[in-house]
């Protein structure tokens, strides 16, 4: 096995990230000026202006939330025609259309996100396809109000003053730079990881306290509120809106420029809208442009499948490993080197037996059936403060279905389950608020972050809003305010703390202390299993489950984990471990239960319980 060749550091690069503000000023300064020295060229510019909103807009539920939204040419085509009728009315200045073209793009998308909120990839597409089908015909049969199928003309004035071509590509410019650096703000704040946590797993996410689906919501909210202003733009630089400029191909068109342009950074979709500018220019001079436009998408996609900017980052990233200096963090076979860290002692290991501390957890007559299928049938037991409870049993037994019904991610048939005396019934996000912590099968982490961002997004079970006020002000605070979410710098644990980080897992930190700043996609599995256990600990709660912590680790990965429960169970944390490997908890934990075929088939002690001759058989085999 190969032990000396070791993974190089990654750092998160500032190129369009931490100095996007002035890249992308003086790429828009350069669009100003290409725009001012013509006619044709202020179009084009224009035209530029209201593809990088379009794809701001849609890059909030797209990147941030995996919601493939359709809806957008609704959104584009209200912001348009919003300001149109105002104008054309003449009663009111025009932008009180504007703010009103917003306003009901938030709403329109609130509606259709409650409508949709169980639907996800292409089923969400299709839903969402509809809304815009619909508007399309709404365009066209409402002719008194939008002027049919003829378009409607209107004057091109705001504050009652004529707008020229010139404080269009300036006021422009403005408005998709300060748009940029909010969602920039937003994408690296906490909330912006959280939401990285939730396109990777609802589960995940709800586990850190996350109300997910209110999430996706306000996330759809948003990104409709920006394609509202960039149909304004375009109404107000042409003075003419006609349906077809709010077709679907507008729905599908957008998808694709932040993929271009690199979805890492919210600056991509302003690459990527010049590239789609620029491509259906060059097309209309020789040819079909949605051909040209599908080749050129399907050329980057595969050759570039992170985008321009996202390319551009990699390569970067390659030649400052190559040229610059590397630590030596983790071997090619995920084993850690041995690095000069802070290690802490645990104490000695608690006598195993039952617990005297108060009750934590109570489970009373859990049962579950799928179809045909009795997954749980009446299991009850309790956990107390400071104990270490393993379940295991065979495969099929029930044991993942009791945590998921535990954490609230499914509900159960009969039975109460009850934390601290409180019986619950509401959601996961709900319980991992009252303090339930959970870890999973497979580590769920949010890519894209360092393993120090990943455990600070466990903060969040205490501080995350669940209410829907509370997550509009969350992330429109994040986009004014960018909160401390930002990565840390170097490689040891000096200087990346916060008021947030307790001296209480300072030891979880030291342990982690050669990856801290490593992304999560290029460390060891063991890593990726202590990275979350980490963070379903920060926070401090009463109760942690932890399904299968122990799978596929190494001997020094499965010390590590032990060493951080011994230290927190000292503290008066309760664990359910459910896991597979009986060696290590029958030396672990102080109580075990035996489930097979859903029902419990013995409890106690460890040692007692795998001398079950009825365990022996369920579990091992044993005539």
């Amino acid at each position: 096995m190969e032990t000396g060749l070791v993974r190089r550091e990654h750092r998160i690069l500032p190129y369009f990230t931490g100095a996007g503000w002035l890249w992308g000023g003086l790429f828009l300064a350069g669009a100003v000026a290409y725009g001012m020295s013509s006619g044709v060229r202020s179009e084009v510019v224009i035209l530029f202006y209201v593809y990088a909103l379009l794809g701001l807009g849609i890059y909030l539920p797209l990147v941030l939330t995996d919601q493939v939204s359709l809806a957008y040419s609704a959104y584009f085509g209200i912001g348009a025609y919003s300001y149109a009728v105002c104008s054309a009315a003449g009663r009111f200045d025009p932008v009180l259309g504007i703010l009103i073209g917003v306003v009901l793009s938030g709403v329109l998308a609130a509606i259709v996100g409650l409508a949709t909120m169980r639907l996800s990839g292409y089923f969400l597409a299709v839903a969402t396809m509809l809304v815009g089908l619909i508007f399309a015909r709404f365009l066209i049969q409402a002719t008194p109000l939008t002027g049919g199928p003829t378009g409607l003309g209107f004057p091109k004035t705001l504050f009652s003053m004529s707008v020229s071509r010139g404080h269009l590509l300036i006021g422009g410019a403005a408005i998709v730079w300060l748009m940029a650096i909010a969602l920039t703000n937003l994408r690296w704040s906490s909330t912006g990881k959280a939401l990285l946590l939730l396109s990777r797993s609802w589960a995940a996410a709800e586990s850190i306290g996350l109300e997910t689906r209110r999430a996706r919501i306000v996330a759809l909210c948003l990104g409709a509120c920006v394609a509202s202003l960039a149909g304004s733009i375009l109404a107000l630089s042409s003075g003419f809106v006609i349906p077809e400029s709010y077709g679907m191909m507008i729905s599908f068109l957008i998808i694709f420029i932040p993929l271009i342009g690199g979805a890492k950074t919210p600056w991509g979709s302003l690459v990527g809208a010049a590239i789609v500018c620029y491509v259906l220019q060059v097309a209309h001079q020789f040819g079909p442009s949605q051909l040209l436009f599908g080749l050129t998408t399907l050329a980057v996609v595969l050759l570039l499948p992170g985008g321009l900017l996202g390319t551009l980052q990699i390569a970067m990233g390659r030649l400052a490993t190559t040229f610059g200096a590397s630590k030596n963090t983790e071997t090619r076979d995920g084993s850690l080197l041995q690095v000069p860290v802070k290690r802490f002692d645990p104490g000695p290991p608690k006598t195993t037996g039952p617990s005297t501390g108060n009750t934590i957890l109570r489970i009373n007559g859990i049962s579950k059936r799928f179809g045909g299928l009795q997954a749980l049938s009446q299991v009850s037991f309790e956990v107390k403060e400071g104990e270490i409870v393993g379940i295991v049993g065979p495969n099929g037994a029930g044991k993942s279905t009791l945590v998921d019904i535990i954490t609230g991610v499914q509900e159960a048939d009969s039975g109460q389950v009850a934390l601290t005396g409180t019986q619950l019934t509401q959601g996961p996000a709900f319980r991992a608020h009252l303090g339930i912590s959970r870890t999973f099968q497979h580590p769920l982490l949010a890519q894209g972050l360092t393993v120090l961002d990943n455990i600070r997004l466990g903060y969040l079970r205490d501080s995350a809003p669940r209410s829907w006020s509370g997550l509009f002000i969350w992330f429109l605070r994040n986009m004014v305010f960018r909160d401390k979410g930002k990565p840390g710098r170097g490689t040891s644990t000096k200087g990346i703390f916060t008021e947030r980080d307790s001296p209480a897992i300072e030891n979880e930190f030291n342990l982690l202390s050669h990856s801290l700043n490593l992304l999560v996609t290029d460390v060891s599995y063991g890593t990726e299993k202590l990275t979350e256990s980490v963070r379903a600990l920060v926070s401090s709660p009463p109760l942690l489950m932890m399904d299968e912590p122990f799978a596929g680790l190494d001997s020094v990965s499965i010390e590590s984990i032990w060493r951080i429960l011994r230290s927190w169970r000292s503290r008066g944390l309760g664990a359910v471990i459910v896991d597979h490997n009986v060696d290590v908890l029958r030396d672990m934990c102080d109580r075990m239960i035996v489930l097979d075929y859903g029902q419990v088939i013995a409890e106690g002690r460890p040692h007692e319980v795998l001398q079950n001759p009825e365990v022996r058989k369920a579990y091992f085999g044993d005539e």
